[in-house]
């Protein structure tokens, strides 16, 4: 057996049932995110359950914490994608994001991450408590970006992929590390894709208006 060969072999031992089902599960929702399909919802669920596994297993405890927020997130942004526009209809999305709201955000995203950063490296043998925190504050405050449908939420996970491609190829999960570079591309395919359906829709509302 050639090195190559060893070390594929090696890589593949090691990786788990449970990061095999997240890697599926994140591809498809994000790519339903993308297309604005309420079927990401429940496969966010299944998703959030086989990382809360994958990183407990890993040390990277923040993302533990990060996964069981999400999977009480995607039950409330299930339900506000479905009844949380105007008298209970589908929630449309929006583009721009006010000036108080934005720093509101920035405020409360650095606070969790310092915070929370702060807790793991003194409290628990977690790998990269910093590096992980980080994830775990802009990936919260993602998440609530894309539960109100806000174009901006794609922005951000950008960011977030970029951060944890290294950070998961560091700590040896090849497979999430590649997942999470295909999600940069997905983003900015989501980004481009929200962009220009909340174009169509503002240019409707104009034409309707006139």
């Amino acid at each position: 057996m050639s090195g190559v060969e060893a070390a594929i072999a090696a890589w593949w031992t090691g990786v788990t049932w449970a990061e095999v089902l997240g890697t599926v599960t994140g591809l498809l929702c994000v790519w339903l995110y993308g297309r604005e399909s309420l079927w990401a919802w429940p496969l966010a669920i299944v998703n959030a359950l086989a990382f809360m596994v994958t990183f407990f297993e890993a040390r990277l405890y923040a993302d533990v914490v990060l996964q069981v927020v999400f999977f009480t997130l995607s039950v409330i942004g299930w339900y506000k994608w479905l009844r949380g526009g105007p008298e209970k209809s589908r929630l449309e999305i929006s583009r721009g994001l006010p000036a108080r709201r934005g720093l509101a955000l920035v405020g409360s995203v650095a606070a969790i991450s310092a915070g929370s950063g702060y807790y793991f490296a003194h409290n628990t043998n977690a790998a990269l408590p910093y590096w992980d925190a980080t994830i775990l504050g802009l990936s919260l405050g993602a998440q609530w970006l894309l539960n109100r449908k806000q174009l901006e939420n794609w922005y951000v996970w950008i960011l977030v992929d970029v951060i944890a491609v290294g950070v998961y190829a560091y700590r040896g999960l090849v497979l999430t590390s590649m997942l999470y570079a295909v999600f940069f591309g997905l983003a900015v395919r989501g980004a481009v894709s929200w962009n220009c359906a909340a174009r169509r829709a503002e240019r409707a509302e104009r034409l309707a208006a006139a």
